[in-house]
């Protein structure tokens, strides 16, 4: 079958309600570039080429493990950040490009630090999940020392896996319930940066969270507790005598707990403490600076 073929077969599938949800058609594109190895343009350029009738089985199955619910990025087993493709499984949240919002301001604040010549820059990137946060800023200062804790053994497989097929050298992956394990962290522990973004959503509200998220996506990286900002609290606490003088501790956030998060962090001393928006006008990353 032709590649333009493909498309017309699994576009009549994804559209289809009378055996399962409907996919878009944006989404029955990326099962099948994911499934080929090929980008848009690819794609569009090459409508003869030739596919295998494994790979038209392999693309309709993911099609209708779509159509089921499960998230796209999961039955395909990638999803982009920053113009990368990193692995994921249901054992990881899916990148969303709200964190793109955190990189950035991570990022700033990382080039600042650098331009002050205070030695080799250290960054901590807790509940790292999948890796992206950890991945992306160890590509982005190759000489920085980059440390990605998680309490999942599973997430850190992920994240490590991501790290190797991304090239990003000499990120130590650590296993702690975010600062429970004092003696993970190496033997002075401390971070010129560190970036979060942590389970945030509210114990009534994990039942009002779509299905797809609700039933898919890991728990364990969702629930902040009873008001959502369990994490939020425990990180700036103990974050203090993790981070050198002068240190930022980044988070992204719920978009209505900003105000609550500015006062954790006002409360344990932290000040310069700025709230970013992300592309849709919506509060999303808290920094504050420390000692």
């Amino acid at each position: 079958m032709k590649l333009s073929g493909l498309r017309k077969k699994v576009y009549a599938i994804a559209a289809d309600a009378g055996d399962g949800g409907t996919v878009t058609r944006a989404e029955a594109d990326t099962v099948i570039m994911s499934c080929l190895g090929i980008d848009f343009t690819h794609m569009i350029c090459d409508p003869d080429r030739e596919i295998t009738d494994e790979d038209c089985d392999a693309i309709t199955e993911k099609i209708f493990l779509v159509k089921s619910g499960c998230p796209v990025q999961y039955a395909v087993g990638k999803a982009p950040f920053l113009g990368r493709f990193f692995t994921v499984s249901d054992k990881v949240l899916i990148p969303r490009q709200d964190t793109e919002v955190l990189f950035y301001e991570a990022e700033a604040r990382a080039i600042a630090l650098s331009a002050a010549g205070t030695g080799r820059l250290k960054i901590l990137d807790m509940c790292t999940g999948s890796g992206i946060l950890a991945v992306s800023l160890a590509l982005a200062f190759p000489g920085a020392e980059v440390t990605a804790s998680d309490i999942s053994e599973d997430a850190l497989a992920v994240a490590a896996r991501n790290a190797i097929d991304l090239g990003a050298r000499g990120i130590r992956f650590v296993r702690s319930d975010c600062f429970g394990d004092q003696d993970a962290f190496g033997a002075d522990g401390k971070f010129d940066l560190i970036v979060s973004n942590p389970p945030y959503v509210a114990s009534g509200e994990l039942p009002a969270l779509p299905e797809s998220v609700r039933s898919y996506e890991p728990a364990i990286a969702l629930a902040g507790g009873e008001d959502g900002l369990d994490f939020y609290r425990g990180i700036a606490t103990d974050g203090r005598s993790h981070l050198n003088a002068g240190g930022w501790l980044c988070f992204e956030i719920g978009d209505t707990q900003a105000r609550a998060v500015k006062d954790i962090l006002c409360s344990r001393g932290f000040y310069s403490i700025g709230v970013t928006r992300d592309i849709a006008g919506r509060d999303r990353v808290v920094c504050g600076k420390y000692g």
